[in-house]
């Protein structure tokens, strides 16, 4: 993968003046994963604030929510990360596709800052690898938001949508390799 932000693209509805980039690299003993959202529509955007303490929370893309899923080339198991512009965060661990969901217990802190600036919005989470995941191997990575607008509407938006619905959890939607 490059040093530089992808372009994410979004499902239906259309982008609504938006425009949204991410990216992800290993750090340290972890990744960072950036997002930025800018545009004319983001005032249309529900971005809830900086919770007093934030944490581990359930159900986080039932608002708006930046996500990753990332997994070893070749195997089933993978990981979602979830993270709130208020803070929260979650990091699952899946056995297969959309089987076997727990919060993976190795990864007990992420650090998630979120800074508006005007027409801008931009999300920094640190985390570390899940144990038994190190920086040997490639990954396998989809990069995606789930966006909650001042109405109600939900806009879903990834590196690919390789199927008829949104699902961040389909395989052919981890188009980008991050390399060791």
């Amino acid at each position: 993968m490059t040093p530089g932000s992808i372009a994410l693209v979004p499902f239906a509805p259309a982008a609504r003046g938006l425009r949204l980039t991410a990216r992800v690299a290993f750090q340290d003993s972890g990744l960072r994963l950036s997002f930025a959202i800018a545009g004319t529509g983001l005032a249309d955007l529900d971005i809830p604030p900086r919770a007093a303490n934030p944490g581990r929370r359930d159900l986080l893309w039932k608002a708006t929510c930046f996500e990753c899923f990332f997994a070893r080339q070749g195997e089933d198991r993978y990981w979602e990360v979830n993270l709130s512009p208020a803070g929260h965060w979650n990091v699952y661990a899946l056995a297969d596709y959309r089987h076997g969901l727990m919060p993976e217990p190795s990864v007990a802190e992420v650090s998630v800052t979120g800074r508006h600036g005007g027409a801008a919005f931009d999300l920094i989470a640190d985390l570390p690898l899940p144990a038994g995941l190190d920086r040997g191997a490639p990954l396998a990575v989809n990069l995606c938001s789930v966006l909650r607008y001042r109405d109600g509407d939900l806009g879903y938006w990834a590196l690919a949508h390789p199927g008829v619905r949104p699902d961040f959890h389909h395989r052919a939607g981890f188009v980008a390799i991050l390399e060791p």
